[in-house]
């Protein structure tokens, strides 16, 4: 038989403990959340060299790390912006200060998601064709989808560089073929014999077989 008695501290006392339960397990949620967020950070800023990665663990400083990889790194030179990976900062510092419940505490905020937004766009459209996708994952991950796709990470000055050498292959033939052509003598187009047409690279007509000089 149940025991329907049970008395109000009782019954209070069993919801706190699931109550804390639950804090608990939201707790650790979190802090493995941030953990892998923070480790994708710092494994592009890594790919990148940029110095001291490890500050994508300091709650602050990420926010400066964020928006230096898209608004310097990842982006093309008409759009880079230092001043931005600042702003960053400085928004992220304030809201430190600044009173949780107030409405200027979320104002920053939306500034700062939408700053992080941009540079999280940046970054995956340099990475990835599915960009728009990733963007909206990090808009609630952060960095996390940059843990679990470390195969698309790639640096920008690798790319730059291997531009440069195609560019420098493709000068190179380009100088080549010239070369090539001014050593070979403009061949006729016809027999000066039977007057049958030549192909480039006919030796001999092969209509009367005289030889091409």
């Amino acid at each position: 038989m149940f025991n329907y008695n049970m008395s109000f501290n009782e019954f209070f006392g069993g919801l706190g403990i699931i109550f804390i339960f639950f804090i608990f397990v939201f707790a650790i949620i979190g802090i493995l959340l941030y953990v892998f967020g923070a480790l994708g950070i710092m494994e592009v800023a890594k790919r990148n060299k940029l110095q001291n990665p490890w500050l994508a663990f300091i709650p602050v400083a990420n926010s400066y790390l964020v928006g230096k990889l898209g608004f310097e790194i990842y982006s093309d030179e008409d759009n880079k912006n230092t001043t931005f990976p600042w702003v960053m900062l400085g928004l992220s510092a304030c809201m430190l200060i600044i009173d949780s419940e107030s409405e200027l505490y979320g104002l920053l905020n939306v500034a700062l998601i939408v700053f992080s937004t941009i540079s999280y766009y940046r970054i995956y459209k340099y990475l990835t064709p599915k960009y728009k996708r990733y963007t909206v994952l990090s808009v609630f991950f952060g960095g996390i989808p940059l843990y679990f796709s470390k195969e698309m990470i790639k640096p920008k000055e690798d790319n730059e560089v291997n531009e440069a050498e195609v560019l420098k292959e493709e000068k190179t033939k380009k100088t080549e073929n010239e070369e090539i052509k001014k050593e070979q003598p403009d061949r006729p187009l016809y027999c000066s014999n039977c007057g049958n047409k030549l192909t480039k690279t006919s030796k001999y007509c092969n209509n009367c077989g005289k030889k091409i000089d």
